[in-house]
């Protein structure tokens, strides 16, 4: 190798090692002195609290967090919005918890059923179940997409949502809507 490329080759390795030592300051060191912070400003929160010691039940709750949902919460199915669609028409199935006033994130599992009334006499057409999250943030639950009403008639959907933490049952809610396929 002659010397001028041999320059540029350990040139090209300092760039590349101070490069790296640049993201290691920026990202890994800052959170590594964070995270010591947080703890400093817990151990003083802790010394100054310690008149208020808490029962074992306490200390599971403060390490679980909540576990239910706050607030005057009422669900209800959000999409379609048009009350009336075709046959096989792709359709977008959302449904929205109103009311939440806790800031905690849980699973619900989604139960869906479709009653199709076509000769004046409802049946259960289709049934669907899928699972989402929900927070107060984002309140909208159980969307999904689908072509499968591919038949006339009044449809009456009706959705069961069950919010779950740690696979356990919060909270259950119910929702129902009427469209008409033609």
């Amino acid at each position: 190798m002659d010397n001028k490329k041999l320059r540029k080759l350990l040139l090209l390795l300092l760039l590349l090692l101070l490069l790296g030592y640049g993201i290691y300051a920026l990202f890994i060191k800052k959170d590594t002195s964070e995270t010591v912070n947080d703890q400093n400003s817990n151990t003083v929160e802790n010394e100054n609290n310690e008149d208020s010691t808490l029962t074992p039940e306490e200390v599971i709750e403060q390490l679980e967090g909540e576990t239910t949902l706050k607030g005057a919460i009422m669900m209800s199915i959000i999409s379609p919005e048009e009350e009336t669609f075709i046959p096989s028409q792709a359709r977008f199935w959302k449904a929205k918890l109103d009311g939440i006033e806790n800031d905690v994130s849980f699973s619900v599992n989604c139960h869906w059923k479709f009653y199709l009334n076509e000769n004046n006499e409802e049946v259960l057409y289709k049934e669907m179940e899928n699972r989402s999250g929900l927070s107060k943030e984002n309140p909208e639950i159980c969307g999904f997409t689908s072509t499968f009403i591919d038949r006339a008639g009044k449809l009456r959907v009706v959705l069961e949502a069950e919010v779950v933490n740690y696979n356990e049952i919060v909270d259950t809610f119910t929702a129902e809507r009427e469209y008409t396929v033609q």
